[in-house]
Protein backbone atom coordinates (compact mmCIF):
# COMPACT_ATOMS: atom_id res chain seq x y z
CA UNK A 1 0.00 0.00 0.00
CA UNK A 2 2.73 2.20 0.86
CA UNK A 3 4.52 1.43 -2.07
CA UNK A 4 1.39 2.31 -4.56
CA UNK A 5 0.98 5.84 -2.89
CA UNK A 6 4.99 6.27 -3.26
CA UNK A 7 4.57 5.47 -7.28
CA UNK A 8 1.49 7.30 -7.62
CA UNK A 9 2.90 10.35 -5.88
CA UNK A 10 6.72 10.20 -7.54
CA UNK A 11 4.75 9.78 -10.96
CA UNK A 12 3.07 13.05 -10.62
CA UNK A 13 -0.20 11.83 -12.35
CA UNK A 14 1.50 11.09 -15.40
CA UNK A 15 0.58 8.10 -17.90
CA UNK A 16 3.65 7.45 -19.40
CA UNK A 17 5.09 4.25 -18.71
CA UNK A 18 8.57 5.16 -18.28
CA UNK A 19 7.65 7.11 -15.67
CA UNK A 20 5.64 4.78 -14.05
CA UNK A 21 8.65 2.00 -13.96
CA UNK A 22 10.86 4.55 -13.14
CA UNK A 23 8.68 5.03 -9.96
CA UNK A 24 8.09 1.34 -9.51
CA UNK A 25 11.62 0.75 -9.47
CA UNK A 26 12.70 3.59 -7.15
CA UNK A 27 9.76 2.81 -4.56
CA UNK A 28 11.07 -0.81 -4.28
CA UNK A 29 14.49 -0.06 -4.34
CA UNK A 30 13.39 2.76 -1.03
CA UNK A 31 10.99 -0.01 0.71
CA UNK A 32 13.72 -2.58 0.39
CA UNK A 33 16.35 -1.04 1.73
CA UNK A 34 14.05 0.45 4.65
CA UNK A 35 13.72 -3.34 5.29
CA UNK A 36 17.21 -3.87 5.31
CA UNK A 37 17.59 -0.76 7.67
CA UNK A 38 14.90 -1.97 10.42
CA UNK A 39 16.28 -5.43 10.55
CA UNK A 40 19.49 -5.06 11.71
CA UNK A 41 18.16 -2.11 14.05
CA UNK A 42 15.94 -5.27 15.11
CA UNK A 43 18.90 -7.61 15.34
CA UNK A 44 20.79 -5.19 18.05
CA UNK A 45 18.10 -4.46 19.83
CA UNK A 46 17.21 -8.04 20.49
CA UNK A 47 20.85 -9.27 21.71
CA UNK A 48 21.47 -5.88 23.37
CA UNK A 49 18.23 -6.89 25.25
CA UNK A 50 18.75 -10.73 25.87
CA UNK A 51 22.41 -9.99 27.18
CA UNK A 52 20.34 -7.00 29.54
CA UNK A 53 17.90 -9.51 30.50
CA UNK A 54 20.52 -12.16 31.67
CA UNK A 55 22.59 -9.81 33.52
CA UNK A 56 19.74 -8.13 35.49
CA UNK A 57 18.43 -11.92 36.03
CA UNK A 58 22.22 -12.65 37.30
CA UNK A 59 22.06 -10.08 39.60
CA UNK A 60 18.73 -10.12 41.35
CA UNK A 61 19.78 -14.56 41.50
CA UNK A 62 22.87 -13.56 43.31
CA UNK A 63 21.16 -11.68 45.37
CA UNK A 64 18.72 -14.02 46.18
CA UNK A 65 20.84 -16.51 46.91
CA UNK A 66 22.56 -14.18 49.24
CA UNK A 67 26.20 -14.24 47.49
CA UNK A 68 25.73 -10.35 48.34
CA UNK A 69 23.34 -8.86 51.16
CA UNK A 70 23.07 -5.29 50.92
CA UNK A 71 20.35 -4.01 48.25
CA UNK A 72 22.27 -0.97 47.41
CA UNK A 73 24.07 -3.31 45.48
CA UNK A 74 21.58 -4.66 43.53
CA UNK A 75 19.89 -1.02 43.03
CA UNK A 76 23.27 -0.14 41.80
CA UNK A 77 23.93 -3.01 39.45
CA UNK A 78 19.90 -2.19 37.68
CA UNK A 79 20.85 1.32 37.75
CA UNK A 80 24.21 0.86 35.75
CA UNK A 81 22.17 -1.65 33.55
CA UNK A 82 19.15 0.54 32.60
CA UNK A 83 21.21 3.49 32.21
CA UNK A 84 23.43 1.93 29.85
CA UNK A 85 20.28 0.59 27.73
CA UNK A 86 19.06 4.15 28.08
CA UNK A 87 22.24 5.85 26.64
CA UNK A 88 22.09 3.60 23.78
CA UNK A 89 19.07 4.21 22.44
CA UNK A 90 19.48 7.93 23.04
CA UNK A 91 22.66 7.81 21.02
CA UNK A 92 21.00 6.53 18.39
CA UNK A 93 18.10 9.30 18.30
CA UNK A 94 20.56 12.06 19.66
CA UNK A 95 24.00 12.59 17.54
CA UNK A 96 26.55 15.02 18.20
CA UNK A 97 25.21 17.19 15.95
CA UNK A 98 21.94 17.49 17.30
CA UNK A 99 22.88 18.65 20.67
Amino acid sequence: MIQQRFVQMASRGQQKPQAQQQATELASSLMSGLRADRQSIFGSDLLRTFILIALGMALIALYLKGKYKQQMILLGGLLVLSSFDLLAVGRRYFNEESL
